[in-house]
């Protein structure tokens, strides 16, 4: 197992989450001038292409974000794994895993409409999505492999 190679990832996905954090806050923060019809005056220079983005294409576009980042994180966790464990079993359950969540998260989303809860639905589901775009559900799943693989043997 090449330590360079692991450094190199963990930090690749501390990097992405930092990416991530300014993207998703720079967004949120511009929808809010948005909404109420004004300029920001706060939206850093680098993201200067969403001064002409109506509020809905905004809105709408931070879902293929989330799933964007979330196929970014699972790659990255996968290649990371692969670096520990050889076993493919170890990155087809690191799929499930992270599509499991992700589908749970949709899911627990999509049940507050019909009862009036979006909003409350809506942090839930934000929370799950959050886990798995991060390092933690990767450095979740290393020591429950490790230790996995310790019982089995």
């Amino acid at each position: 197992m090449s330590k360079l190679k692991i450094v190199s990832v963990t930090l690749s996905l501390f990097i992405l989450g930092f990416f991530r954090e300014f993207l998703f806050e720079n967004i949120n923060g511009h929808l809010h001038y948005l909404w109420k019809e004004e300029s920001n005056p706060y939206l850093p220079d680098s993201l200067f292409f969403l001064e002409n983005v109506s509020y809905w294409n905004l809105y709408y576009g931070k879902f293929i974000l989330i799933l964007l980042f979330s196929i970014l994180y699972l790659f990255g966790s996968l290649v990371l794994i692969k670096l520990f464990f050889k076993e493919k079993l170890y990155r087809k359950f690191t799929i499930f895993f992270f599509g499991g969540i992700f589908l749970l998260a949709v899911l627990i989303f999509a049940i507050g409409f019909p009862f009036g809860a979006e909003h409350e639905t809506y942090g839930v589901a934000r929370k799950l999505i959050e886990f798995i775009q991060s390092p933690l559900a990767c450095f979740f799943l290393i020591p429950a492999f490790a230790l996995y693989r310790k019982e089995k043997n």
